[in-house]
């Protein structure tokens, strides 16, 4: 009977202090966490030091409650496995590209020219935009927080040869290039004039080293350098979309926080997007620099060139796109940059 009664009296008192903690902001905020945080970049990477710097900021803040362990190089699964994992809490946070297989809308990230140089870029894609907005709603219905996005670098077309005739739209271009398997990507190749081809990334570099495909579109300078530079010989600037990754959490895990939690990690991961916002285009125009270093020829376009590829990409393009996205939402956007 003593047993019995020590044993109910311990289950009591564990009743108790979960109630107390629950009605105790003060307890509350006292728990412990212990995170996983994934992206796609190879250690040492921007992405990397940035993580690593963000999970400082929130262990020294928080007084050692809340570890984050950073996984580089897609160490935990490709962006699509892992935004997945993210959904259903097996990993807690990423920062990375949004997958759009579950949600088509998505592929409003990269939509061609919603912004077509830094300028636009921070104006379009800032914290607040109705860009980020709604790419942050539509997550939310994947159980996914995406907290800020972080900046990555505008698109650009690297190959292996000399296109033909790169600044006339619709000219042929006599480049085969490797696409993403996203309608954007296809639709923008086509109207452009050159022969696209869905291939994944991770055979990307055999299919261009045996002439399956002359290039490819979908990354930019940073990811090109990364994964190409050695075969790649001419780089294309044509900023074709602006690459946000976003800093993700699984939406359950982030409404059972604290707000005071809560508030200490939007308050480092806002100070991320800032830093990388300032950083950004500086590393852009780096990365440039290391391709010409490597014998890469860097074809530039002019303003006017720019503009004429994102008043084509608008009047062609973004109206084939409103079935996958959604009218309104295309409408708002551009109303919105025309605004501004």
């Amino acid at each position: 009977m003593k047993k019995g009664f020590c044993t109910t009296l311990g289950i009591l008192v564990v009743i108790a202090l979960t109630v107390v903690a629950f009605s105790n902001p003060a307890l509350a905020r006292e728990k412990k966490y212990h995170w996983k945080i994934s992206h796609m970049r190879p250690e040492g990477a921007t992405i990397d030091e940035d993580l690593h710097w963000f999970a400082d900021q929130i262990y020294e803040a928080s007084d050692g409650r809340i570890t984050i362990d950073v996984y580089p190089a897609n160490q935990l699964g490709d962006y699509t496995v892992v935004q997945e994992r993210v959904s259903v809490g097996a990993i807690e946070m990423a920062c990375q590209s949004l997958s759009t297989s579950r949600n088509p809308k998505l592929q409003i990230q990269y939509m061609p020219y919603l912004a077509k140089d830094w300028e636009e870029a921070k104006v379009v894609f800032g914290a607040d935009s109705p860009v980020i907005k709604s790419i942050q709603d539509m997550l939310l219905k994947e159980d996914v927080v995406g907290l800020v996005n972080w900046p990555v670098y505008f698109g650009g077309i690297a190959t292996v040869k000399a296109a033909q005739d790169p600044a006339t739209i619709g000219a042929n271009k006599m480049t085969k290039i490797r696409v993403p398997s996203i309608r954007v990507f296809t639709l923008l190749t086509r109207e452009w004039g050159y022969q696209g081809t869905p291939i994944p990334w991770a055979d990307l570099f055999t299919s261009m080293q045996t002439g399956i495909v002359d290039g490819a579109i979908g990354a930019g300078a940073e990811g090109y350098y990364s994964n190409f530079r050695d075969i790649i010989k001419y780089y294309y600037a044509v900023n074709d979309h602006f690459e946000n990754w976003f800093l993700i959490m699984n939406k359950d895990l982030w409404e059972s926080l604290s707000e005071d939690d809560k508030n200490l990690i939007m308050k480092y991961a806002k100070e991320l997007h800032n830093k990388r916002f300032m950083e950004a285009e500086k590393e852009e125009g780096n990365y440039m620099n290391m391709l010409a270093e490597r014998g890469v020829e860097i074809v530039k376009f002019s303003s006017e060139e720019l503009g004429a590829f994102a008043e084509n990409s608008r009047s062609k393009i973004w109206p084939q796109l409103k079935e996958d996205i959604g009218a309104e939402l295309i409408d708002g956007c551009l109303k919105y940059i025309e605004e501004k």
